[in-house]
């Protein structure tokens, strides 16, 4: 899987499910500034 993949797919996961990026960092226990690193 190539990066870019990941991304969509962790992205595409957060807002299926309603998440804010904050509340998706609560759940998965990671910085929401590396979350959003990872996102762009």
């Amino acid at each position: 899987m190539d990066y870019e993949k990941l991304v969509d797919n962790i992205r595409n996961y957060r807002e299926q499910r309603g998440f804010t990026q904050e509340k998706l960092t609560e759940l998965s226990n990671i910085s929401e500034k590396h979350l959003s690193k990872i996102e762009r």
